[in-house]
């Protein structure tokens, strides 16, 4: 093999990490939902440490994805047939990036939590206060929502 430069192997990088976002279709929901993590961070004033974890934590799921990714396809590319061992060894992988995303979910509340409080008080105290037609029609428009949410995304 020849002698590759620096850019060479960063430019490899690169299309390894474009390639996993393009084919596999979990590896966009993570990077969309990070991306918009990042995002709402960036809105609610996320300073200093708070960053380190929050980045570290999307990283980490990210990174668990490309491995789940890279043991699909090369237990695939081993063995194509559905062996007890392979489908073992994709769960296995699969359950890293499970408890990565729960990882980074906890993270995310614990953070997020810390802005995002004085809004949540201030509407349960007006939601308590309100009469109660006003409490009734809140939560018929809750259900109605999670209803057509839940049509709409399990077709």
């Amino acid at each position: 093999m020849p002698h590759r430069t620096f850019f060479q192997s960063l430019n490899d990088a690169v299309e390894g990490f474009f390639y996993v976002v393009k084919n596999e279709r979990n590896m966009r929901i993570h990077f969309f939902l990070a991306f918009f993590i990042v995002l709402s961070g960036a809105l609610l004033g996320v300073r200093g440490l708070e960053w380190v974890v929050l980045c570290t934590a999307l990283t980490f799921l990210l990174v668990t994805e490309m491995i789940n990714t890279v043991v699909e396809e090369i237990t695939d590319f081993v063995e194509s047939s559905t062996h007890p061992t392979v489908r073992i060894i994709k769960d296995m992988s699969a359950g890293a990036v499970l408890l990565s995303a729960v990882n980074a979910l906890v993270v995310v509340f614990f953070i997020f939590s810390k802005h995002v409080t004085w809004p949540l008080q201030f509407t349960a105290l007006q939601v308590r206060h309100a009469p109660w037609h006003v409490s009734f029609i809140a939560l018929l428009m809750i259900v109605f929502l999670v209803v057509t949410v839940k049509t709409v995304f399990h077709r």
